[in-house]
Order: C-alpha cells, then structure tokens, then sequence
C-alpha cells in the first residue's frame, strides 16, 4: 500500500489551479517592437495580471515613447544644459509620465533623470508667525 505525501497533494492542487502563463501580443494593426521595445513591454506586461485592449495601446505609445525618451537622454550627455534639445527631453519625459499615470502606474520621485529647477529657492513662509515686536497692554 502507497501513502501519498500531504505535500504532494498540494503541489497537485496548486499544479490543477495554476493556469498557462498570460502572454499579450501588441494589438493589430500596429508596427512591432525593436528588441529594446520588447524587453520594456514585457517588463510592463508583467506588472499586472489582466490587459484591457484599451491598455494595451496605451502601454504600446507608452513602449515608443519610453524609447525615444532614452535615446533623446542619450543625445544629451556631454551638451550644456542651454541646449534647446534639453526643453524636448524633458517634453518627452512629460508625455512618458502622462502615458503611466493612464495605466495606473506610480510615477517614483526623482526618477527619469528629473533634474532641480535652476530657479530661486523659495523663502521660508511667515504665515502663522507671530511678529517679534510685542506691545504690553496698561
């Protein structure tokens, strides 16, 4: 007489329930993807487990725009920041931020290469302070 395992009964019941791997090809009627586009859309593709069509042209724009942001980044190294190629880069980051929000992606601080503002620092606020000079009542 054979005794089964309880560890074989369940690594048969997660085999019985587990389904094929989930795979999305880009949607018809779009061209396809550069070896680098692949590689990030399937990093993408496997952030979520469930694709709507809809989604998944918006990651494809997200993919070409992502591409385009690294090659534009690439261009970059080594000019002043003066360049008006910088102005189109960060353009470009724009659109790329916009495209990951629509798929309901965190967007992490500091990321993409964000670069601090050239501006002025802003002053520290006085709002709710009280002033210095203090008047005693008779």
């Amino acid at each position: 007489m054979s005794r089964r395992l309880a560890v074989d009964s369940i690594a048969a019941q997660i085999a019985r329930n587990m389904g094929p791997e989930l795979e999305y090809d880009i949607p018809k009627g779009l061209e396809g993807l550069t070896t680098q586009e692949q590689h990030a859309w399937n990093d993408y593709i496997s952030a979520k487990s469930s694709w709507k069509a809809s989604e998944l042209r918006t990651l494809y724009r997200l993919v070409k725009i992502e591409t385009e942001y690294q090659e534009k980044r690439n261009e970059t190294k080594g000019l002043e920041s003066s360049d008006p190629l910088f102005k189109e880069v960060r353009e470009v980051q724009k659109s790329l931020h916009s495209e990951m929000r629509l798929l309901g992606f965190v967007i992490p601080s500091g990321s993409y290469g964000s670069q601090q503002s050239e501006g002025k620092a802003a002053k520290p606020s006085s709002r709710g302070k009280k002033k210095a000079d203090v008047t005693m009542l008779k």
